[in-house]
């Protein structure tokens, strides 16, 4: 009957409509996962980079650390490795720590 051909239209444009939502709804998903994905592989590099220069900064301080360090030894020996010079340089050493830890 006509009015069965109309009902089966009806449920098959519903079921449609039903499919096509769903798909969108998935599509939009997706998306959202897609761009969490990005913001989260942005986020790690920022912190890679971030831990790159503070390592990189830190490797600087130490090097120039060690090379102050060096001219005070050749400074309180002398040019030459005598006791007291040694003596002079650990004094040296233990300032600069005691300094260090009441700075901190």
């Amino acid at each position: 009957t006509q009015e069965n051909k109309q009902d089966i239209q009806v449920a098959k444009q519903e079921q449609e409509t039903k499919r096509i939502q769903q798909t969108t709804k998935l599509e939009n998903t997706k998306a959202l996962a897609r761009k969490k994905t990005i913001e989260a592989e942005g986020e790690a590099e920022n912190i890679r980079l971030q831990a790159a220069a503070k390592n990189s900064q830190y490797v600087y301080k130490q090097k120039l650390l060690a090379e102050g360090y060096a001219k005070a030894l050749d400074h309180f020996s002398n040019n030459g490795f005598n006791a007291d010079g040694i003596d002079e340089f650990m004094q040296y050493l233990h300032l600069e720590a005691l300094k260090a830890h009441n700075g901190s």
